[in-house]
């Protein structure tokens, strides 16, 4: 007689990750959007008109099977890297601000549950969404609203009809037991038109100025000048323009003072280069390569009353004694921004 003997057999099966996405959240801002006045409006990072925003609401995004808590972690990652140096502010909280492919225009991403009152900013590279800071909980879904905002982003606005592709704009991501999902935060196609007055610079866009050479007696104290090169800037303005500059030091982009830093390259030590606008006696302070409105040490040069009208932008510069001197060359790189307002 055959007997046959069975064994169960014995091993152990990995638990699957669960798919969880129910959906994506794609944004509407509506539009065409429609823009005439000045090429710089607003402060870097304000919002440019009244309901330049859109919305979108999605109950559920991420679910657990069967209702479980599965969900312990969400967050929010945009797909582009945030412009630096520029935020906006909704009054709780500082956003990103992402380049849209517009020039002077900006977005940036809000993110919050159905059931909150405050978004939460989608910055970069990543932002936390669940749980909240200092909980530890977990979810049987998650869903969400998202906003986008459009805002100033520093360069000049210009004439045209632009369009923002439809496109993802951040990837919701959403993990816990066996759950790893991913979902889709996109908006959809914007048409931007704008009517941008300005000006347009008719002089050359560059200046090589020699100040010669300054003995070394020149300079008896710290704070004493020495020399003057005159330059000047022309543009062509449309009414109504308010016409700004702002000065850059070029080798320190930081640089706030009023003394233009000498290049890596020069010899001498203990002197820098003053600038003065139209024979005033204080010097120019540095500032920002910014040409949005309120950029720190911009000042007015004036108001263009008729269309096409010349405005000449007059500039002398000059050594000054900054330390004990020694003597070689003495070189700075400076530049400046205009800005339609």
């Amino acid at each position: 007689m055959l007997f046959l003997l069975g064994y169960p057999l014995l091993g152990y099966c990995a638990p699957a990750a669960a798919k969880v996405v129910m959906a994506n959240l794609r944004m509407n801002p509506g539009g065409p959007f429609n823009y005439k006045g000045p090429a710089d409006p607003a402060p870097v990072g304000e919002q440019l008109g009244n309901g330049w925003s859109g919305e979108k609401e999605e109950r559920i995004i991420f679910e657990c099977p069967r209702q479980e808590y599965c969900i312990t972690y969400a967050e929010i990652r945009p797909v582009k890297a945030a412009l630096p140096g520029i935020k906006y502010t909704d009054g709780y909280n500082q956003y990103d601000v992402y380049e849209s492919g517009v020039p002077g225009i900006g977005y940036v991403l809000g993110i919050r549950d159905p059931n909150a009152n405050r978004f939460i900013p989608g910055n970069a590279p990543v932002t936390q969404t669940f749980p909240a800071d200092g909980t530890n909980q977990s979810a049987p879904n998650i869903g969400y609203r998202g906003r986008i905002i459009f805002v100033i982003s520093g360069s000049h606005l210009q004439t045209g009809t632009f369009t923002i592709p439809a496109q993802t704009v951040a990837y919701l991501h959403a993990r816990g037991k066996g759950v790893d999902d991913q979902s889709l935060l996109s908006i959809s196609a914007v048409t931007i038109k704008i009517a941008a007055r300005g000006c347009e610079i008719s002089s050359s866009k560059s200046f090589a100025i020699d100040l010669g050479d300054a003995p070394m007696n020149a300079f008896p104290a710290i704070g004493s000048r020495y020399g003057g090169k005159d330059l000047e800037i022309q543009l062509k303005c449309d009414t109504g323009t308010r016409l700004h500059a702002v000065m850059t030091d070029q080798s320190q982009p930081g640089n706030t003072s009023n003394i233009l830093t000498l290049t890596p390259d020069s010899g001498a030590s203990g002197v820098g280069i003053q600038f003065f606008y139209d024979n005033q006696g204080t010097p120019l302070s540095f500032g920002p390569d910014l040409s949005s409105t309120g950029v720190l040490n911009q000042w007015f040069i004036k108001e263009a009353i008729r269309d096409g009208e010349s405005i000449r932008v007059p500039l002398t510069a000059r050594y000054v004694r900054t330390g004990e001197v020694t003597p070689g060359s003495a070189n700075g790189r400076a530049s400046i921004t205009f800005s339609y307002q």
